[in-house]
């Protein structure tokens, strides 16, 4: 039996944290077209998606909301620039 494969399967497609960060939010708003982006309720389900460890997921979100990407508040993205983001990917 041969399933299709899975999000995090395209996922490993992308080298860097960065890249997987952008093709997440990217994906998400294709899926879900909105002006903000509800991260997954907890950072282990994240973490898991994007197949990093918890801390370099930290460091890497809080580099590119320095650097504009988008500005995280709570649990949620805003303000995230796409064509910034599919430069990445």
């Amino acid at each position: 039996m041969h399933s299709s494969p899975g999000y995090k399967d395209y996922c490993l497609n992308y080298q860097t944290i960065r890249e997987r960060i952008a093709y997440w939010i990217v994906g998400m708003h294709d899926i879900a077209p909105a002006e903000t982006i509800r991260m997954p309720g907890s950072q282990l389900m994240l973490d898991n998606m994007l197949h990093v460890s918890r801390s370099s997921l930290n460091q890497e979100l809080k580099l590119m909301e320095k650097e504009g990407y988008f500005r995280i508040t709570g649990r949620e993205m805003q303000d995230w620039d796409k064509e910034k983001l599919e430069e990445l990917i």
